[in-house]
C-alpha cells in the first residue's frame, strides 16, 4: 500500500542537525553577546515571563504586564549578570531557521 510506510531516509548532516535541535533546551533566554543563560522563560505557548524585580517577591509574569503579587512591572530589557550589557528579552529567544 502506498503512503503507510513509516520509512524515513536522512543524511548523515541532517540526523546530526536533528540531534542537536531536539538536545537544545529552548524554554530559558540566553544573553546573545555572552551566552549566560538568564531567568527569563519562554512557555510553549511563546509567552515570555520573568521573575519579578522587587525584592523577595519572586512572582513570575509575562514581561511587559504588571506582577500578579506585588504590581510592579516585569521588564522588557535585562541588564546580563555575566556581561554587563542590557538586552531586550525577546533577544534572549532566536528565531530558528527551518530548513
Amino acid at each position: 500500500m502506498l503512503g503507510n510506510s513509516t520509512t524515513t531516509i536522512e543524511s548523515e548532516r541532517s540526523r546530526q542537525a536533528g540531534i542537536e535541535v531536539s538536545a537544545t533546551d529552548n524554554s530559558s533566554g540566553t544573553c546573545p553577546h555572552c551566552g549566560e543563560v538568564s531567568m527569563m522563560q519562554m512557555t510553549d505557548e511563546g509567552i515570555i515571563v520573568g521573575p519579578c524585580p522587587k525584592e523577595g517577591c519572586g512572582d513570575v509574569n509575562p514581561v511587559g504586564q504588571d506582577c500578579n503579587k506585588c504590581g510592579m512591572e516585569i521588564p522588557s530589557a535585562i541588564m546580563c549578570h555575566k556581561c554587563g550589557r542590557e538586552t531586550s528579552v525577546s533577544d534572549l529567544f532566536p528565531l530558528e531557521e527551518a530548513w
